[in-house]
């Protein structure tokens, strides 16, 4: 580590007592030889770290070390037999000035208020670090070191900064300052500054007789008192800075530890240090269950134990009420305890104190909002998901979106919501379930009915903008205008379309089973059609399979025909897709009715290019090509260019099965004309793909594989992972009968890969091919 002649001279504002104190330091730490890393190691045990970087700082004399620090420091020099028991009361003189003899003075003083601490702290390490960083600045600061603890009801904030404060309490020795502000407290109501002030006062030794009348006089009393004293002080439960300036010291030397379930930005932007603590880490919240239900137990019923943590949301809290449940019922596996949660949720976490109930410290966030925020808050409890944006939040309360955001940034500030990117919140599920009880409770049936058509509207006719976006020539079915108080979300082009499909999705597919249950048959089979082409285009077949089933149903309720039509055409298109030809064919075959009835050429005609592709899968070309030619007849005397694009593409690929090679590059190339045309990349990919395969029938492999890759390539810019798969999986043929094996493997490799992930039964039939390569 050096000698003491090689580090900086130390600072000179010390006094001499400080500086004979870190001379020893020095010495001592140059003869033991140890590194800063080393003294981080060697010093540090829980619940305490003493980090390398403060270890440099307390070196250099930057700032003063603990009490604590410097006992481990000399018990670590006494194995090596160095003698450092006097570095201790070098601390003492340095830092811990002596009592006076005289009563009347109230520097003898030294309140010792800290409350009992928890008996096992548990994580927050990182939190730990940055605070400990943070108290280190006392000694440097030009005033005193204000940090604020902010986070969401039940997250642990008093815990920690009572932890933090016990750690760090004998480098403060004229005492500790403690209050329990009552930011949330609605029955007793909060704290003023003026009735904690004459606490704090007779604490430090002030006379009854000398406290002053006004709050402004005892607040400039205590500034008074405080000068040039180390005093630590924890005001718990702020709810505003108001609560809080009045209490702070005015000099230098003293540490104020604030919690607040707001976020007091009026402190932060004097100056306050600002600390978020959010939910346990899964291995915090793992860590507790080891140590109150012990490692055995919870390691038996691992599957369970990382269930209660979801449940509870990774809040300290609620975990420590389950866990206590469980304790105290050891016989109870911890599966019965999710059973019972899934229940009861917040009922299983009474625990009869108002201070440890879910539901009551829940409350006193809740009761402080104004009228526009607590209706917001309890009708988020109507939604299904744990995010949401703006415009639905709008909706959902019917509020104008200057309105709903402040409603928003209330709740947000209360830590009842969190914005985790512009616009957009999320809230856990037991703040959820607080909302649901809530919403229960004091909103009429009729408005809640109301509040869930809106909420349904919105995402509604939000997915309708983003599906014509997504593909524009598709014909959108009809739909009933939003109710009154419902902000759409207009989506400007494809990229926005995509992106917010990529968004919502979790969102829409609770929807869906949401609106199918409570009887918005509407919603139930249009939120499904609006959906369908961008499951498709992602390749999650199982969600379109599941969605179209159930608007299937929902159509049926309604008795609607067109609803009918639609929904079992893109059930039979989703089956298909997903492997299934012999359930998609009779929804594809009843959806063919359904549009012959209602006269519709253009889905007819759809609808036997669907039946096409499904016979060229069984092998039946010449039915096959029948159909696709009739649709295709149907369709051009329409002059409709999606369609005959589609038709034009199956009626090729149908000729080069049945080795008619010019007609079916014919075909393709006239289908490649109206895709560009009309922009459309999608059908250029499928297209360019069918080309490649009459090129690889006809053997002329080098242009197969030139279109393959050509298809690939569009399929990847569209965002058609499917489409992508299967050229890749037609391209490794190519190659292969070209001898390129290497090439070939590659090719099927990827494929597999995107299958795979995709869930779809074709990744097997690749994966033969590529065991067959390998034999």
């Amino acid at each position: 580590m050096g000698n003491g002649d090689q580090r900086p001279p130390l600072p000179a504002r010390l006094s001499s007592a400080e500086r004979n104190f870190y001379l020893e330091l020095r010495r001592l730490v140059g003869a033991a030889g140890l590194s800063c890393r080393a003294l981080e190691e060697s010093t540090s045990a829980r619940p305490d770290f003493f980090s390398k970087s403060q270890w440099a700082r307390w070196i250099n004399g930057i700032s003063a070390p603990p009490r604590n620090a410097i006992r481990k420091l000399s018990e670590r020099l006494a194995r090596d037999e160095i003698e450092a028991g006097h570095l201790v009361d070098l601390w003492d003189q340095a830092f811990a000035p002596a009592d006076f003899a005289s009563t009347s003075d109230s520097r003898q003083i030294r309140p010792r208020q800290l409350p009992v601490s928890v008996q096992q702290f548990i994580g927050r390490a990182s939190h730990l670090h940055v605070l400990s960083d943070l108290v280190d600045q006392v000694g440097s600061s030009s005033g005193p070191v204000v940090i604020v603890i902010e986070g969401m009801a039940g997250v642990g904030k008093t815990t920690l900064a009572n932890h933090l404060a016990r750690s760090v309490s004998d480098r403060f020795p004229d005492g500790q300052l403690y209050v329990n502000v009552r930011g949330y407290d609605h029955a007793v109501g909060p704290m003023t500054p003026g009735e904690v002030l004459p606490g704090f006062l007779d604490a430090l030794g002030v006379a009854p007789q000398s406290m002053r009348v006004s709050a402004d006089d005892q607040a400039a009393l205590y500034r008074s008192v405080m000068a040039g004293k180390r005093v630590l002080i924890v005001i718990d439960k702020a709810y505003d800075a108001e609560q809080v300036r009045r209490l702070l010291p005015g000099g230098p030397g003293s540490l104020v530890l604030v919690t607040s379930r707001n976020q007091l930005a009026g402190l932060v932007a004097e100056g306050a240090h600002l600390l978020r603590l959010d939910p346990f880490t899964a291995a915090e919240a793992r860590e507790l269950l080891d140590r109150r239900l012990g490692p055995d137990r919870v390691e038996s019923e691992s599957q369970a134990a990382e269930e209660l943590i979801r449940m509870c949301a990774g809040l300290p809290l609620a975990l420590s009420v389950a866990v206590a449940y469980a304790a105290l019922h050891p016989s109870f596996r911890l599966a019965v305890l999710i059973s019972e949660f899934r229940d009861r949720r917040l009922d299983l976490l009474e625990t009869g104190d108002p201070a440890t109930t879910a539901r009551s410290v829940f409350a006193r966030s809740y009761d402080h909002l104004n009228d526009h925020a607590r209706l917001m808050f309890r009708l988020l409890g109507s939604h299904p998901g744990a995010d949401l944006s703006l415009a639905a939040a709008a909706s959902l309360a019917a509020m104008p979106p200057d309105q709903a955001r402040k409603a928003l940034d209330e709740l947000t500030r209360a830590h009842l919501l969190e914005e985790y990117l512009p616009g957009w919140f999320t809230f856990h599920a037991l703040l959820h379930a607080y909302a649901a009880e809530l919403t229960e409770r004091f909103d009429s049936g009729q408005d809640r009915r109301a509040a869930e058509h809106r909420m349904l509207d919105h995402y509604l006719h939000s997915a309708m903008s983003a599906a014509r976006r997504l593909v524009p020539y598709r014909s959108s079915p009809r739909v009933t205008p939003p109710l009154p108080g419902v902000v759409p979300v207009e989506l400007a082009d494809r990229a926005q379309a995509r992106n917010w499909f990529d968004s919502e999705v979790p969102v829409l597919l609770a929807l869906i089973g949401y609106a199918d249950s409570s009887g918005f048959d509407e919603h139930a089979w249009l939120i499904p059609w609006a959906l369908s082409e961008f499951l498709h285009h992602s390749g999650r077949f199982q969600h379109w399979v599941a969605t179209q089933s159930v608007a299937v149903t929902a159509a049926r309720r309604l008795g609607d025909p067109l609803a009918q039509a639609h929904s079992h055409y893109e059930l039979g298109h989703a089956l298909s897709r997903a492997g299934d030809n012999n359930a998609a064919e009779p929804h594809v075959r009843q959806s063919l009715e359904l549009f012959r009835e209602l006269g519709d050429r253009d889905h007819e005609a759809l609808l036997l290019n669907g039946l096409a592709s499904m016979l060229d899968q069984q092998g039946r070309y010449s039915e096959a090509l029948a159909l696709a030619l009739d649709g295709l007849r149907m369709v051009e005397t329409a002059g409709q260019w999606w369609p005959q694009s589609a038709l034009e593409n199956t009626v090729g690929w149908l000729y080069a099965k049945l080795e008619r090679y010019d007609l079916a590059l014919a075909h393709c190339q006239r289908a490649v004309g109206l895709c560009r045309e009309a922009a459309n990349r999608r059908g250029m990919a499928a297209t360019l793909d069918s080309v490649g395969f009459i090129y690889r029938q006809s053997g002329d492999l080098t242009k197969a594989v030139d279109y393959y890759q050509r298809a690939i390539k569009t399929y990847q810019d569209y965002g058609d992972p499917f489409g992508q798969a299967q050229s890749l999986c037609e391209l490794g043929d190519a190659l292969a009968e070209a001898g390129d094996t290497q090439a070939a493997r590659d090719g099927w490799i990827e494929a597999a890969a995107i299958l795979e992930r995709l869930a779809h039964p074709l990744a097997e039939q690749v994966r033969a091919r590529l065991a067959a390569l390998v034999a």
